[in-house]
């Protein structure tokens, strides 16, 4: 389960002991109490942390975060893993076993246009790789 959470991580974290996960709502409780350390993903909507705490008071603050959080979304094992590996996008298989969209059945498009799910699930997949 660690390992599954690590993976599932924010990528705008800084490689560290802490981090936040894909589970955080934007409450805004971590930002408040260790404004030092998380910072806000406007375009998404999330938390993550912009600076690994250095100081026993802001560590203090991040466990306070942690502590809080509603969804359990801050977690203090990223020291564990090895953080230059890159994030496991998971895939769908967009057709049913007749081999017909799965999506075509509601009227939706599942190619790769902006608009559509699998340009939508390509504009997800972005954000988690870092260009090299």
């Amino acid at each position: 389960m660690p390992l599954d959470t690590f993976n599932d991580r924010n990528i705008e974290n800084r490689p560290g002991k802490y981090y936040v996960d894909g589970q955080c709502l934007d409450c805004d409780l971590c930002r408040e109490t260790a404004p030092t350390v998380f910072t806000r993903f406007d375009d998404e909507g999330y938390s993550y942390i912009a600076k690994q705490p250095e100081t026993p008071e802001e560590i203090e603050q991040v466990l306070e975060s942690m502590e809080g959080c509603c969804t359990q979304a801050i977690h203090d094992d990223g020291d564990q893993f090895d953080w230059s590996s890159e994030i496991t996008l998971r895939t769908i298989q967009p057709t049913n076993p007749n081999g017909k969209s799965c999506c075509s059945d509601y009227g939706l498009d599942a190619g790769t246009t902006p608009t559509s799910i699998g340009g939508a699930l390509f504009k997800t997949a972005l954000r988690w790789f870092k260009p090299k």
